[in-house]
């Protein structure tokens, strides 16, 4: 799955979005996932991390990657691709949902 989303806000601003959920632990970097209202999160690995233009995670053995590209100073593209690798899939409304939280929160 994949979904592009021009975003009305500077490239910075929603880098620090995407990443204000993000933690160094014993096990690495990771990134934490509200995947609903209620409290159900869900920690996923970084695996690269390319500052202000790449996140890739991997969350139950399935790849989520943001990539970030400025359209301008108060624009950016977000490109986020879901990529299920495990038998073990996420729902792909509850993933977008989860990925897009912080970003829909900056926005509205």
């Amino acid at each position: 799955m994949r979904i592009e989303l021009i975003v009305p806000c500077s490239h910075k601003e929603l880098w620090q979005a995407l990443i204000q959920n993000g933690e160094l632990t014993e096990r690495g970097a990771t990134l934490r996932l509200v995947l609903s209202e209620e409290v159900f999160e869900l920690a996923a690995q970084i695996t690269r991390y390319e500052s202000s233009r790449l996140l890739e995670c991997c969350c139950d053995g399935n790849l989520l990657r943001w990539q970030l590209e400025a359209q301008g100073e108060e624009t950016t593209r977000l490109s986020f691709t879901y990529i299920p690798q495990t038998r073990q899939r996420l729902a792909p409304d509850i993933i977008a949902r989860a990925c897009f939280r912080d970003v829909l929160a900056l926005i509205s």
